[in-house]
């Protein structure tokens, strides 16, 4: 396993804090139980914590990060979201829908959460949710092709390829390219997508 000889210094933008670990030769498992040790009661870095370990594909980690974050801030809707997209990607679908509903809960307005909510029904197969719960985004959203798109791919999957078609046009004439869509380009558009978004946020 790689060494590491360095002095780690984690800056928390949100928080302003800064945490300093001299560390002599330690591997990386080691310096991140170090940080989330120091991190413990606070919980911006325990969140940026969480963060590094979902970006690392290090998902029980984070899941933990994230835990601990919003136990130490009971409504910290961003750690929330972070806690639903681990739990998405364990295939926990569950309890990845119970933390995107709480962040829904305390910020129903939130975009990052409802579209996490809806990748989720996607992946758990529950495709007229993810039209249900993108409804409700605002309206500049709804519009996006990431939003139509998740449309388009409920729809496919579904075998309803007459409305994912509609769906990925909506989407073509909001966001421009060559050619008329057909369902080739449906099935490329969705393959590119799913691809995109159905592992990393």
């Amino acid at each position: 396993m790689k060494k590491l000889v360095i002095l780690l210094i984690i800056t928390i933008g949100i928080s302003g804090c800064t945490i300093n670990i001299p560390l002599g030769e330690k591997t990386e498992s080691d310096v991140l139980l170090i940080a989330q040790e120091r991190a413990r009661h606070n919980p911006h870095a325990l969140f940026m914590l969480g963060t590094q370990f979902l970006r690392n594909d290090k998902l029980e980690k984070a899941a933990k990060c994230f835990r601990l974050a919003v136990k130490a801030k009971s409504d910290f809707v961003e750690a929330y979201i972070g806690l639903g997209h681990s739990y998405r990607r364990l295939h926990k679908f569950r309890k990845a829908e119970k933390a995107y509903n709480k962040a829904l809960e305390i910020e129903p307005q939130n975009t990052q959460a409802r579209l996490g909510l809806a990748r989720l029904y996607l992946a758990w197969g529950k495709f007229p949710l993810v039209r249900e719960t993108l409804v409700s985004l605002p309206e500049d959203q709804q519009h996006s092709y990431e939003t139509q798109s998740l449309i388009a791919y409920s729809f496919y999957l579904e075998g309803n390829y007459e409305e994912a078609l509609r769906a990925i046009q909506a989407a073509l004439r909001q966001h421009p390219k060559e050619g008329d869509a057909t369902i080739q380009q449906i099935q490329n558009d969705l393959k590119q997508f799913l691809q995109k978004y159905s592992s990393k946020d």
